[in-house]
């Protein structure tokens, strides 16, 4: 689902978009005031919409609208795992409440202590919930208790609280503190106590993986933590947290990134597992697998092009074609051609040979691929 935002009147409109074998199928829901969020619930069959001070629910399957819209001011919406039960905040001193989705009845009110919680999400077995927002705290509520204040109530120490995420089992949860150092809280859901407080980049988005490791997607790099590890292994994709560019071999069993100086060269399950560092002569600008041949095909800023083997990590020095340091480079599958862009010039190299031809496309800046 998605809205077309600055469109005038289509603002109001939310578009379901369905994908039907090979045919896409559009159903316009128009709502009385401007969209500001929408969310399915996790069985598919429902779709909740904040528009304005209303919350309108949709059903999936035939576009109809589940009773008149609820009049309820909310900025946070979070469903949980059945389908069952919706959590929004008004956004004043009124807490949550939680909307049973059957019969469409405020079940419970929760205490939140505080206003802005723009973030909350349910664990997977329904029994805890937990929200955060723009004063900087995180709440965490018992839901088989029935008291309705938190059980944890943990000031972050930052207005820019983000995304929150419940691991596999319930038994953890994970939030990213968007301070300028970036962090990565992770609480104990049995008392709220927290478990690790892990170093990333600004403004992290963290997100626990189907295989139990934590990633955390950050302005400028991804990180990936191994929690099950002692002593707690931090994965980094490349030395500067940065991936400047990347690549997978043809089966998926290899990722490498590339960095300042350096190819990471991960072993893939799931999430990167293994690494190998294969020095570099400069910042790597460009990264293809060359199917034909089982090799990684880097590009240096100084113009290198060199091979990598995934499986030795053997390297070794194909051509130069002078140029390299350029806005955006990308090389072909089979390794053959490099396309390079700087301002107002674009170039085709011939990796073999090393002949440029110019391709006037027009002036500015542009990426290639």
């Amino acid at each position: 689902a998605y809205t077309r935002a600055n469109a005038g009147p289509g603002s109001n409109e939310l578009a379901l978009l369905a994908l039907e074998g090979s045919s896409l199928k559009v159903r316009v829901l128009p709502h009385r005031y401007k969209v500001g969020m929408a969310r399915f619930s996790p069985d598919g069959e429902m779709l909740g919409v904040l528009c304005g001070p209303d919350l309108q629910l949709w059903r999936v399957a035939d576009g109809e609208k589940v009773g008149p819209p609820l009049r309820t001011d909310a900025h946070l919406l979070a469903l949980d795992a059945d389908g069952a039960r919706l959590a929004f905040h008004s956004g004043g001193r009124d807490g949550i409440s939680l909307l049973n989705l059957r019969s469409l009845d405020i079940e419970r009110a929760l205490a939140a202590g505080g206003r802005g919680l723009r973030t909350g999400a349910f664990s997977g077995d329904g029994r805890r919930l937990a929200a955060c927002g723009w004063d900087g705290r995180l709440r965490l509520w018992n839901l088989e208790s029935q008291d309705d204040d938190p059980m944890a109530y943990l000031d972050l120490r930052e207005r820019e609280s983000g995304q929150i995420s419940f691991n596999a089992d319930s038994t953890l949860l994970a939030v990213g503190i968007g301070d300028l150092e970036g962090r990565v809280l992770v609480l104990r859901t049995d008392d709220g106590t927290p478990a690790h407080s892990l170093p990333a980049l600004p403004f992290p988005a963290a997100r626990f993986l189907e295989n139990g490791m934590l990633s955390a997607r950050a302005s400028g790099g991804v990180f990936f933590w191994d929690l099950e590890a002692s002593p707690l292994t931090e994965i980094p994709l490349s030395n500067d947290g940065l991936a400047h560019s990347l690549a997978f071999d043809s089966s998926g069993e290899t990722l490498a990134v590339g960095g300042v100086g350096e190819v990471r060269l991960w072993a893939m399950d799931g999430a990167p597992r293994r690494e190998r560092v294969i020095p570099m002569p400069g910042w790597v600008t460009a990264l293809t697998f060359v199917e034909s041949e089982g090799v990684y095909l880097a590009l240096t800023h100084d113009g290198s092009l060199t091979e990598i083997h995934p499986r030795s990590g053997q390297t070794t020095e194909r051509s130069n074609v002078g140029r390299g340091y350029e806005m955006s480079a990308s090389l072909s599958p089979d390794g053959r051609t490099l396309v390079l862009a700087r301002y107002y010039e674009q170039l085709f190299v011939d990796t073999k040979t090393g002949s440029i031809e110019p391709l006037s496309v027009g002036g500015g800046y542009c990426s290639v691929a």
